[in-house]
């Protein structure tokens, strides 16, 4: 029986299958960032030299559950413990502890920390995308964070491996990419570069060395018009070695990888250019990209298709602008003495020579000239305010949207008369004043003045247009005594008063000798340029007067006011209808009579849906049941108020 123990004992000795294996698991990094996507990779190795890795199963220690893989990622931060299994053998514990992650931009209530803003993006980059693999050539890497340089305060990581700082140099030749981390949070962009293997000469010394590469430019200045190019050429000891190198496009020292050899760009600016072929960078190019010249446009020029017309209001010269001989009629303006034709027609009722000018931009068209002869006598007298024909001069703001703007017929007006006012103001040699609203309005409005008054004022009542105009000249509210909500106000913080550091300036060039009397002696508005006239008292019920004589008395008062500058007309739409506010552009009197038989109006109501045109309505005047009636407007008027308005050096 010992006999055939000592047997056993002998065989077990000798026999490999007797041999106990033994295994050792490792982790390529012992702390991961809770965020389910940073992974420890497992490596298990049998004996200390055949890694088994694929074979072996990895178990948490805690709950001898299966990993189920060679990895191991999570997002609940604490410590975590592993062992392996393979074959009969258990390995020693290892330890891998997840940390929390931080969001250091948001509280706890999901907002925006003011004080602990989050972080920005980091950008890795590197000193070369190429390397030698001798243990001695270093690859530096650099982190940049919101044009900062943070590499002190990050981590690298080489193929998944964290490095000592952040230079990198190895002797095994290959592909390797880098990522840096900041925070443990905050992952780079990858970077890749290569280790070369070193290659000896043929006694087993040193490297060979290389001939230098040399770049070369097809030219070195071009057009900033993305076609213009440069076309580089690299040349190793007389051969061309282009294809087997990288070109390089520099900019305020940012270097940018050149996708192939032809460089173009939009931008205007100096650049360098160098090339690189494994460790070999050649020499640097300066490249200048230019501008690309603007050419001057061509002039316009201003044609009209007469030079004689007669002063009737019908008879019309038509303008034509052409460019380079294109017709651009509608891309210009066209001005006749100054003010702005509304289309490209011009008619008037006023004997004279005119001079016409057109502009497109920057540009303006020489000026050419006609002469309106005098009508023949009628018997009657056409009246527009100063520097209005029926087709320049005036304007016709329009409503847009009546859920909002269905109150602001007295805003329309207002802009109407206060544009046409700062026109005149202009024309006469002026400058606005800073901060005053002029021009083309920034919403569908026609004028600023209206995108102004909706913005500035409560608009949920109507108002007049001598409140409005008053307010914006002045700064005075002469309706700041009304009873709350039986009118629009100012918005609190909007005082208006846009004229108001140079009103005593501007009251001698002006008639100023309208009244606004709340209280007679204590509450009075004195030296307006605007007030109302409430028909009911001048030429209404409450007059006192005929028929004949009330419409005497209106159009008495209305040539009055034409003669001064214009007027706002209050209307009620039929009789006895709703109140609405429409502008006055011009009239037409019988000389014998003086009574008015003709206006033209512009009102913000007459287009109701669709594209908004300004137009100027030609109405007939007469009387019903006692009331001033306007006939030729979208819908049938009754007059009821006047809001005269004094031009700048009407007097």
């Amino acid at each position: 029986m010992k006999k055939l123990l000592l047997v056993l004992a002998i065989i077990c000795l000798v026999l490999p299958s007797c041999k106990k294996t033994t295994i050792t698991l490792s982790v390529d990094k012992t702390e991961i960032t809770a965020d389910g996507i940073d992974v420890a990779k497992f490596k298990v190795i049998a004996n200390d030299e055949d890694d088994v890795t694929k074979e072996a199963r990895i178990f948490f220690s805690d709950t001898n559950k299966e990993v189920g893989g060679t990895s191991f990622s999570t997002t609940e931060p604490k410590t975590y413990s592993f062992y392996a299994t393979y074959e009969d053998a258990t390995s020693e514990k290892v330890t891998v502890t997840a940390i929390e992650v931080i969001d250091e931009g948001n509280d706890d209530e999901g907002n925006d920390d003011e004080e602990n803003p989050a972080e920005g993006p980091i950008t890795l980059s590197a000193s070369t995308d190429t390397i030698l693999a001798d243990g001695k050539d270093v690859i530096k890497f650099t982190v940049m964070q919101d044009s900062i340089e943070v590499t002190s305060l990050a981590k690298f990581y080489v193929n998944d491996s964290l490095i000592g700082g952040n230079e990198f140099k190895t002797t095994v030749a290959g592909a390797y990419s880098v990522v840096a981390k900041k925070n443990d949070t905050i992952v780079s962009n990858e970077v890749k570069f290569f280790a070369k293997e070193v290659k000896g000469n043929d006694e087993g010394g040193e490297e060979d060395e290389e001939k230098p590469i040399e770049i070369k430019a097809s030219k070195t200045t071009i057009i900033a018009d993305g076609e213009d190019a440069i076309t580089f050429t690299v040349t190793q000891d007389d051969k061309d070695v282009t294809e087997e190198t990288v070109i390089y496009i520099s900019e305020n020292g940012m270097a940018k990888k050149l996708d192939g050899n032809v460089f173009t760009s939009t931008k205007a600016g100096s650049y360098k250019a160098y090339a690189k072929k494994d460790e070999l960078k050649s020499n640097e190019i300066d490249i200048t990209v230019e501008e690309v010249p603007v050419e001057p446009e061509k002039p316009i020029v201003l044609k009209a298709d007469k030079t004689n017309i007669v002063a009737n209001g019908s008879d019309a010269v038509i303008f034509t602008v052409t460019q380079d001989d294109n017709d651009v009629t509608s891309e210009c303006e066209i001005y006749v003495n100054g003010s702005k034709l509304n289309d490209n027609k011009y008619v008037t009722y006023t004997a004279g020579t005119y001079n016409a000018y057109a502009t497109k931009g920057e540009l303006k068209s020489e000026e050419i000239t006609f002469t309106a002869e005098q009508a023949p006598d009628l018997g009657k007298t056409i009246l527009f305010a100063e520097g209005v024909t029926p087709t320049s001069g005036w304007y016709d703001v329009n409503k847009i949207d009546y859920t909002t703007d269905i109150n602001m017929c007295w805003a329309a007006t207002s802009s109407n008369i206060i544009q046409w006012w700062q026109d005149r103001y202009m024309a006469a040699g002026n400058e606005l004043p800073e901060g005053a609203i002029s021009g083309k309005g920034t919403s569908s409005y026609e004028l600023a003045l209206m995108d102004m008054y909706k913005e500035q004022w409560d608009n949920s009542r109507g108002a007049d247009a001598s409140h409005g105009i008053t307010w914006y000249f002045e700064g005075r509210n002469i309706q700041q005594y009304a009873s709350t909500g039986s009118c629009a106000q100012p918005l609190s913080g909007n005082d208006g008063g846009y004229f108001a550091n140079i009103w005593n300036e501007i009251l001698p060039h002006v008639y100023h000798d309208y009244s606004y009397v709340i209280v007679p002696g204590t509450i009075e508005f004195n030296n307006l340029i605007t007030r109302e006239y409430n028909g009911y008292n001048e030429w209404g019920n409450g007059s006192g007067l005929s028929n004949p004589e009330r419409l005497a008395r209106f159009s008495e008062l209305l040539i009055e006011f034409m003669g001064r500058g214009t007027c706002g007309l209050g209307v009620s739409v039929g009789l006895g209808g709703g109140l609405h506010s429409i502008t006055l552009w011009g009239c037409e009197y019988d000389n014998a009579t003086g009574i008015v038989t003709k206006i033209w109006i512009a009102d913000s109501d007459d287009i109701k849906s669709g594209p908004r045109t300004p137009i100027l309505h030609e109405c007939t005047i007469s009387m019903e049941g006692g009331s001033i009636r306007i006939d030729g407007a979208s819908q049938t008027y009754y007059i009821t108020q006047l809001f005269p308005v004094s031009g700048y050096k009407s007097l």
